[in-house]
């Protein structure tokens, strides 16, 4: 941003160029899930104002070719920017008498490596011939972002807090970023362009100015990626080694959106696209003058989004209620039937099978009843050992994790990235918000709510404690929404099998927070009933994975802890009920 309120002149035209391999061979696996990818990157570009062409399953030849027609016919105007984008396998290579190792991009019909090392130096291409792209281009900005794993000595690995952008547009710059170093595997449905994709929808604005800047991308990249790929993947990114290309930094101008979030402009950069900086009007104002008249929630609730700790973020909240008491809508479950779905209070005395329907929210609670089981697993994870004897006593759980109309009866608002229905998993919430939910939907209900402990969790989730791989059984696809079917989002809860106690989507869907502290040893200090961590970390558990993670990812013995301030959209939460006394 430009303190003195002037006009910035960012770019004249905008052009990139997309290139994915899905198609291998000669020791290398297949990438189908590539081809989405990049039909997904090519839109997000477009929508920024990108002329964006496509280079599908090139070989060496015709990789070099496009790149090079692409740099001449398009990077010769100064005030152009150029993107380059590649997704496909990467792999790195120590020189044989030492020095820095080099990356390697793979096309298709370059061989395995390690079956014929000649073959592939002949037909993988290289980030030495890389930065002789980057050095070639007379635009002065571009970006080369590789959905690869390798390393390269290229990067200049300097973090630098963004400047204004009338400091950085000014000077020229060629940035790189990698979705994982040379020792990581990258997923087929990638982690990495899902958050290219939401920084370059907003999320990557970490100033809140309007921009992306490549700094701000690959700060963002950086720590969401790792975070959502539970610290298996790290992104790199960095200027190329050049005094006199490194000092500049790429921008992207957001897209201004309506209340419903559909594109009004795109982040086009026509000769005539001067940028308002400092100086201009309310962007909130703006925003509350669309939506404040709006006869629906769903622009107020998009408001609170945009806007959760604004001046007009009350009177959105109230506009929330009010019009859903006037239009009475549903926002309870996903309608799954309950044999007991009239009882306005839980049984005193209940038996295996019983459910019960909170009045408030509608929202189905399964009787799960006192018992003991092997709480843990051999599975060679350090955390879940040593198995050991537990006993509960019984415990409502509810039937589904808390949806959105759940939620959104209870605190007004909807915090989720992926708002797709009021039947959808909440996500995008703390630990602490999930205990204040609880609390408030105690308060209003009458009846004491609150997360589950862990031993509670595991309980349930393996159907009473039985010896279950996933919950209900072993057969996955049939269980859970996980990393091979989700198309990497969530999905109305309740639409899988639920477990043998008739509880859903305890594997996949959305991690859930529970009342445990995290402790690796937690499970060597269990008491021996109703045990519950409350010392020993600063983190909160989490169980159950979600549809980012693998089979492994879902098993309802995995553990993973999580800060409680943490808010991402793959955690959600389930409530329980203790049993009336």
């Amino acid at each position: 941003m430009v303190k003195d309120g002037s006009q910035v002149l960012l770019y004249k035209e905008s052009y990139a160029l997309v290139i994915g391999v899905s198609r291998y061979s000669r020791g290398w696996s297949d990438l189908p899930g590539v081809k989405k990818d990049i039909q997904d990157v090519k839109a997000v570009l477009e929508q920024h104002g990108f002329d964006v062409t496509t280079l599908p399953d090139p070989d060496l030849e015709e990789l070099e070719h496009g790149i090079t027609n692409f740099i001449t016919s398009r990077g010769m105007g100064k005030d152009n920017r150029l993107l380059i984008y590649f997704a496909g396998h990467g792999h790195t290579l120590a020189p044989k008498y030492g020095g820095a190792k080099l990356g390697y991009l793979v096309p298709r019909g370059a061989p395995n490596p390690y079956e014929d090392l000649s073959g592939f130096k002949s037909k993988a291409l290289s980030f030495k011939r890389i930065e002789e792209y980057a050095l070639g281009i007379d635009a002065k900005h571009a970006v080369f972002i590789f959905d690869a794993c390798f390393s390269g000595s290229l990067l200049s690995m300097v973090r630098a807090v963004p400047e204004e952008i009338g400091n950085k547009t000014a000077r020229p710059v060629r940035q790189f970023f990698t979705s994982g170093n040379e020792k990581e595997k990258v997923p087929d449905k990638s982690i990495f362009k899902a958050q290219f994709v939401a920084a370059l929808n907003g999320e990557g604005d970490l100033n809140r100015d309007g921009y992306v800047t490549g700094t701000e991308l690959g700060s963002f990249l950086q720590k969401n990626v790792a975070v959502y790929s539970r610290e298996t993947q790290h992104p790199q990114y960095g200027t190329i080694r050049d005094p006199y290309l490194d000092k500049g930094d790429f921008v992207f101008i957001l897209p201004k959106k309506n209340a419903s979030g559909q594109v009004l402009e795109s982040g086009s950069n026509k000769p005539s696209a001067l940028v308002w900086t400092a100086g201009g009007p309310d962007p909130e104002y703006e925003l509350w003058q669309q939506v404040k008249k709006s006869t629906g929630p769903k622009d107020f609730n998009f408001f609170l989004s945009e806007y959760p700790k604004g001046k007009y973020a009350s009177t959105a909240r109230y506009m929330i209620w009010k019009l859903t008491q006037k239009n009475g809508q549903s926002q309870g479950t996903s309608g799954i039937s309950s044999s007991n779905n009239n009882k306005p209070i839980r049984p005193i005395s209940p038996s295996p099978g019983d459910t019960w329907t909170d009045p408030v929210t509608g929202m189905v609670f399964v009787w799960v009843a006192e018992g003991c089981f092997k709480m843990g697993s051999n599975s060679g994870k350090y955390d879940v050992t040593p198995v050991h004897r537990v006993c509960l006593d019984g415990f409502w759980m509810g039937k589904t994790e808390v949806t959105q109309g759940q939620w959104e009866k209870i605190k007004g608002n909807n915090p989720s990235y992926f708002r797709s229905g009021n039947n959808y998993p909440v996500e995008q919430v703390s630990w602490h918000d999930a205990k204040k939910f609880a609390s408030k939907l105690s308060a209003k209900s009458g009846q004491e709510v609150t997360l589950p402990s862990e031993a509670q969790w595991e309980y349930a989730a393996r159907s009473g404690g039985k010896d279950e791989e996933y919950a209900g059984g072993d057969h996955l696809d049939q269980r859970a929404w996980y990393f091979h079917n989700s198309e990497y989002k969530t999905h109305t809860v309740g639409t899988k099998s639920p477990n043998e106690l008739g509880l859903y989507d305890m594997s996949g869907n959305v991690w859930e927070w529970c009342e445990d502290v995290y402790d690796k040893n937690a499970y060597s200090k269990h008491a021996p009933k109703n045990p519950l961590v409350s010392s020993g970390g600063s983190s909160r558990v989490i169980r159950g994975g979600s549809y980012r993670n693998d089979p492994k990812g879902v098993w309802v013995t995995y553990r993973y802890g999580d800060i409680p301030d943490n808010v991402d959209g793959d955690i959600g939460f389930r409530v329980c009920v203790p049993r009336v006394r």
